[in-house]
């Protein structure tokens, strides 16, 4: 069992390790002349983040001819917010929200309702607390056109601020980047190797509609990654880069957000109950349990190895996204975080009346 633990999570270190050393971050471009772009952003009570949002749209280059903004039905000043600004900036128009279909979530049927009334050639949508740097749209034009892509996700730069946020907010790139090699995405047209982050999309605009745009994933929680998967599964060439030099996003600031949000994701990211329980099942055997057997071991060598290894494979991840590299010593307390919150989730989602989500309740049950 000791070696099985040790050799596992020597796998796990060695995907960290080619993930930094291939996986290299885009970077922001002058400003250039080239097809439209349009900025999308669905927005529900989000008047901490929107102006902002809307204020780094807006120092793009002149590629970026429009800026869409959906308010969902906000319950706060979101709304007065974006018409304010939409009065002083001729490139802004709010959409008003149109009541939501059964069979939707929020947010797809938000974003399909902006790509409606978009013009551009390329859809380029924002969550409302995702920031650009200036030259981010033209970095990203570049990019799908270089590699020949109509989707494209920019993989953010995650912002921390609090001490929760250092612990657990780092294990969002742990969980998918200790376990994804990179550059098979570009060798290997699997859906299986369809990933997003739905803080920052750029589609091109008639492909997406010819695909079926976010109708195609209507009822999923977990719209980005389908989105991404469907992507490949109907041909097309769909990539996720590393951003964190054009892109930037504080998803969550204290504690409290971050239990919502994560219970949001933790249950419904799987499409099937069998792979929620080999996820949960992978992270406690080996990423969690030799930290918890090493206290008591008689002979530790192994057990140390493997935990060694684990925070040695979060070490990197943090010098490679920018993290404080002190956050890995708290591995441990982010793993039981990070189990709690996703069975907390599945009892939320199958035995309860689901998990809440900016005054929205969702229920993802049934699992097959």
């Amino acid at each position: 069992m000791m070696y099985i633990l040790v050799t596992v999570n020597l796998i796990v270190l060695s995907v960290v390790l080619i993930n930094w050393i291939k996986w290299r971050p885009i970077s922001p471009l002058p400003h250039i002349s080239g097809p439209c772009v349009s900025v999308l952003i669905p927005a529900r009570n989000e008047e901490k983040n929107i102006a902002c949002a809307i204020q780094s749209a807006l120092e793009q280059g002149a590629i970026v001819q429009e800026i869409l903004v959906y308010d969902d039905h906000s319950e706060d000043q979101t709304q007065p917010i974006v018409c304010a600004l939409e009065k002083e900036t001729p490139t802004l128009q709010l959409i008003e929200p149109a009541p939501l279909p059964d069979g939707w979530m929020g947010k797809p049927f938000a974003c399909e309702q902006l790509s409606a009334k978009a013009t551009g050639e390329w859809l380029l949508f924002l969550d409302a607390d995702t920031r650009l740097h200036p030259g981010a749209a033209e970095a990203m034009l570049q990019a799908a056109e270089t590699r020949e892509a109509t989707f494209l996700s920019c993989w953010p730069g995650i912002l921390t601020g609090s001490f929760w946020e250092h612990i657990f907010m780092p294990m969002l790139n742990f969980v998918v980047y200790s376990i994804f090699p990179t550059p098979m995405q570009e060798k290997n047209p699997s859906p299986s190797f369809g990933l997003a982050h739905g803080a920052c999309l750029f589609i091109h605009g008639k492909t997406y509609r010819a695909t079926g745009g976010h109708a195609s994933v209507k009822s999923e929680l977990f719209e980005d990654t389908m989105l991404a998967r469907t992507w490949r599964q109907k041909k097309q060439v769909g990539l996720c880069l590393d951003g964190r030099k054009i892109v930037s996003v504080r998803m969550y600031q204290n504690l409290p957000e971050i239990i919502s949000g994560f219970s949001k994701i933790a249950y419904p990211a799987f499409e099937r109950e069998l792979s929620f329980w080999l996820f949960m099942g992978f992270h406690f055997l080996f990423m969690l349990l030799p930290f918890l057997l090493l206290p008591f071991a008689t002979s530790s060598i192994w057990l140390a190895t493997a935990a060694g290894v684990v925070l040695l494979a979060r070490l990197v991840q943090c010098i490679q996204f920018g993290f404080p590299p002190w956050a890995a010593v708290f591995h441990p307390i982010a793993e039981m975080g990070l189990i709690g919150l996703g069975l907390y989730a599945r009892h939320k989602c199958r035995h309860d009346s689901g998990v809440s989500w900016k005054g929205r309740v969702y229920n993802p049950a049934g699992k097959p």
